[in-house]
């Protein structure tokens, strides 16, 4: 974790002009200080700013802001191999250069194409069009909707309407419970690639179903143009 502060005499100008130090356990051991206070807020975006109030030897009592990077984002990137299609799954920090372990196919990734967080295009095919879901399977999901069909319909042929019904309402609060505690994922329209760890998807639109018309259509006349 790192705050920032202003040094003894320096005028105050902002954000800008003051220096990174390293907080271990809330001391400065160089200083010899130690925080006199500290406060959390949220701003209306929902991102967390800490705001510390600080004694240090040598250094102006100040309320100082973090500068919101408190972590390096965990971006976790599974996609498929645009040439073998494998399934590729990065570790928690993106690789400067990304590779097929099957095949020849690799690609390089710039820092700020790393770092930026979420990403502002897909890493793997361009596209700038992205999605946000939860971060789970559709097809488990699906199986457990149809699992609870199933079941609520054999309660209900059995003349137990109350089990039926039950059933139902079982099979929807644990869709609910996803839906609330699972975290999102972005998903790019055109080559499926999925971007989880970020925690800054607040603007990033869910699923559209014209947007993905328009993608499919689009990989339809590529497939009509390679076979001619």
């Amino acid at each position: 974790m790192s705050i920032l502060m202003r040094e003894r005499g320096e005028p105050d100008r902002g954000v800008s002009t003051v220096t990174h130090r390293e907080v271990w356990n809330g001391r400065f051991p160089e200083q010899g200080g130690e925080f006199s206070g500290r406060g959390m807020m949220d701003d209306p975006r929902g991102k967390r700013d800490l705001v510390f109030c600080l004694e240090l030897a040598g250094v102006e009592r100040a309320c100082c802001k973090s500068n919101r990077v408190i972590k390096n984002s965990a971006m976790r990137l599974t996609f498929s191999c645009p040439s073998c299609l494998q399934i590729i799954r990065t570790p928690a920090e993106l690789p400067e250069k990304l590779a097929c372990p099957k095949c020849s196919w690799s690609k390089g990734l710039g820092e700020a194409e790393r770092k930026q967080d979420p990403p502002g295009e897909c890493l793997i095919c361009g596209c700038r069009d992205l999605w946000r879901q939860k971060d789970f399977p559709q097809r488990l999901g699906v199986a457990m909707v149809a699992m609870g069909a199933l079941l609520s319909t054999i309660a209900w042929a059995y003349y137990e309407p109350l089990w039926s019904i039950g059933i139902l309402l079982f099979f929807a609060f644990i869709d609910l419970m996803l839906y609330l505690f699972m975290p999102d994922v972005l998903v790019c329209y055109r080559c499926g690639a999925r971007y989880g760890g970020s925690e800054k998807l607040e603007e990033v639109e869910y699923f559209n179903l014209e947007t993905s018309e328009r993608y499919r259509q689009e990989k339809i006349r590529l497939e009509q143009d390679k076979a001619v």
